[in-house]
This record gives C-alpha cells, sequence and structure tokens, in this order.
C-alpha cells in the first residue's frame, strides 16, 4: 500500500507546519506570547485560567512537530495532533456556545472575532491528523524520491489552506461591488441627476 505512505507524509507535512506556525507565532516575541496568555485567560473555560495551560499548549505543539518530523515517531505524532486538535477544537465550541467572541490567537494575535469557521478549520485539520494516523500504521513502504516531493507539496499546500482558512472564506463572502461607492448623502441623491 504505497499509497498509504503518500498520504502519510502530506499529512505529516500539513499537521508540521500547521502547528510550527501555531507555535512559532505564539512565542515570536514577548508581546507574542504575552497576547497569547492574555486570550486564553478570557475565553470562558475553567481549565485555562491557570497559568500552565499556555505552556501546556505551546509545547504539546512543539512536541507534535517534533514527532511529524521524525518518521519512526510519525504516527504518534499525528495522534497527539490528534488528541490536541480535539481537545483545543472543543475549547472553541464550548466558548462560542457561552458566547465569547475574543478574536482568534491560534496562528498570531487577529482581529477577527472567534466563529464557527474556526471551528470548521480545527475539524479539518482533525481530519488531516486522523487520515495520516491512520495510514501511518498501515506498514506501507516508502515511494519513489518523485512521489515523496508530490506529498510534501499537497501536504505544504493543505497547510496554507488550513493557516489562512478565515482569508479564503473572505474571498467568496459577498461584499460591495467593484468600483461602487456609497452615496454619502443618500437624501440628496435626486439632486444631482447623472
Amino acid at each position: 500500500m504505497s499509497w498509504a505512505y503518500d498520504v502519510s507524509l502530506a499529512c505529516r507535512f500539513t499537521v508540521g507546519t500547521v502547528f510550527a506556525v501555531s507555535f512559532i507565532t505564539k512565542v515570536f516575541g514577548r508581546a507574542a506570547w504575552q497576547s497569547f496568555r492574555s486570550w486564553l485567560a478570557r475565553l470562558p473555560l475553567p481549565y485555562v485560567q491557570k497559568k500552565g495551560t499556555s505552556f501546556a499548549v505551546a509545547a504539546a505543539e512543539a512536541i507534535v512537530v517534533a514527532l511529524t518530523t521524525v518518521s519512526v515517531t510519525a504516527a504518534e505524532g499525528l495522534a497527539v495532533s490528534a488528541v490536541l486538535g480535539a481537545t483545543l477544537t472543543a475549547g472553541l465550541v464550548i466558548s462560542l456556545r457561552r458566547g465569547s467572541r475574543e478574536p482568534c490567537h491560534c496562528f498570531g494575535s487577529s482581529s477577527d472575532p472567534l466563529s464557527w469557521q474556526h471551528v470548521a478549520r480545527n475539524v479539518l485539520l482533525l481530519v488531516v491528523a486522523l487520515t495520516g494516523a491512520f495510514c501511518s500504521l498501515a506498514h506501507a513502504t516508502a515511494n519513489p524520491a518523485s512521489a515523496v516531493v508530490m506529498a510534501a507539496f499537497a501536504g505544504l499546500a493543505v497547510a496554507l489552506c488550513i493557516i489562512f482558512f478565515a482569508d479564503i472564506i473572505a474571498l467568496f463572502r459577498p461584499g460591495p461591488a467593484m468600483g461602487t461607492r456609497a452615496n454619502p448623502n443618500p437624501s440628496r441623491a435626486h439632486l444631482n441627476p447623472r
């Protein structure tokens, strides 16, 4: 089952890249770290109020990156990422149900309020992690280098889609038509016929 190796490798690249970017944006400087910690503290979840939660999340992300990088520990890394992803997704769902709209700090600070699209993004990452873990257990043999390169590119492409999920969704939202401007004073529109 050589296809299982390719799928597993693509999933490893996706999960590793997403969690690497997430980890780096949290720990890249004192301001980023403080922003992440204060965001966690504002979420309406009792277990995130503890000081060690931010360290635990960052450490888990670093562990996922390390484990998914090495072939021998890939299945474990994908399994850990699935558990972490499920936990983070559950936290987002609970926060949303309790009315929190704090901007998400999953990939650095953001002004986008927490929404169900963040949950959808996490579910997508969770599906990738579970798929990769399942394929890693299939005892597949490595493929030629060309197939490995294709799997790596596919994994990185999916990772970028997950990281920029909100921006991609925004492209498909209806908005004002190009080249149109709202009339600043609609009551005087009849005075300036064209």
